[in-house]
C-alpha cells in the first residue's frame, strides 16, 4: 500500500495512509481516520485487515440499497433482538460495504413498517451510515 492512499478500516471508517514507518524492526502504516481524526499504526503484515476504496460499481449498489431499501429482502433475520443486533454488528465490523449497506436497508425497512427500533439498532444504523457516507462522497468525485 502506498502513502496518501485511501482505505477503509473495519469499525473506524475511511482513512488515509500517511506514511510507512519502521519501529521495533517492523514496518507500520500510519493511518489517519478521516471522521474521528484518530491515528492508527497498523503493521504492514496486517494490511489484509483494510480494504481499498469501494469501486464505482459497488458504490452504485450501496447507494441503491440505501436509497431504495424496500427492494432489499433479508434471507433470515433472527427474531430475537439480541441475536439480530449481533448480526448487524458483525456485518458492520466485516468491512464489506454491501453488508454494511444491508444493515441500513434492513433497519430502514423496519422503521418504514412502523416498528420501533431499539437503542442498539439506532446506534447500528448511525454507525453504518457514518462508515459509508464519507466513502461514497470520495468515490463519487
Amino acid at each position: 500500500m502506498i502513502t496518501n492512499t485511501y482505505i477503509s478500516y473495519p469499525g473506524h471508517g475511511l482513512g488515509r495512509i500517511e506514511k510507512i514507518e519502521t519501529k521495533f524492526g517492523q514496518e507500520f502504516m500510519s493511518i489517519h481516520i478521516l471522521d474521528s481524526g484518530l491515528k492508527i499504526f497498523l503493521p504492514k503484515s496486517s494490511a489484509h485487515l483494510v480494504r481499498p476504496l469501494m469501486s464505482p460499481e459497488t458504490a452504485a449498489q450501496v447507494r441503491n440499497l440505501m436509497a431504495f431499501p424496500n427492494g432489499f429482502q433479508t434471507k433470515h433475520t433472527p427474531r430475537n433482538g439480541k441475536r439480530r443486533l449481533d448480526l448487524y454488528i458483525t456485518k458492520i465490523k466485516s468491512n464489506d460495504a454491501i453488508k454494511i449497506a444491508e444493515v441500513v436497508a434492513e433497519l430502514n425497512n423496519r422503521k418504514h413498517d412502523g416498528e420501533q427500533l431499539s437503542f442498539g439498532e439506532r446506534k447500528c444504523i448511525e454507525a453504518a451510515k457514518s462508515l459509508l457516507l464519507t466513502e461514497l462522497k470520495l468515490v463519487g468525485k
